[in-house]
């Protein structure tokens, strides 16, 4: 889709799992942090 977004109501689990959301925090334990570098690093990336 040309690298951009997609929206699509109701997806599979199938879909939702090979979308861009990951899992942050859980049960009190953070997974795949990300630092603020690495966010501005993909936001200029993708401008």
């Amino acid at each position: 889709m040309n690298g951009g977004y997609q929206l699509i109501d109701e997806a599979t689990e199938a879909e939702e799992s090979e979308g861009e959301l990951k899992l942050i925090y859980e049960n009190g334990k953070f997974f795949n942090e990300t630092t603020l570098e690495e966010i501005r690093t993909k936001i200029n990336l993708n401008i």
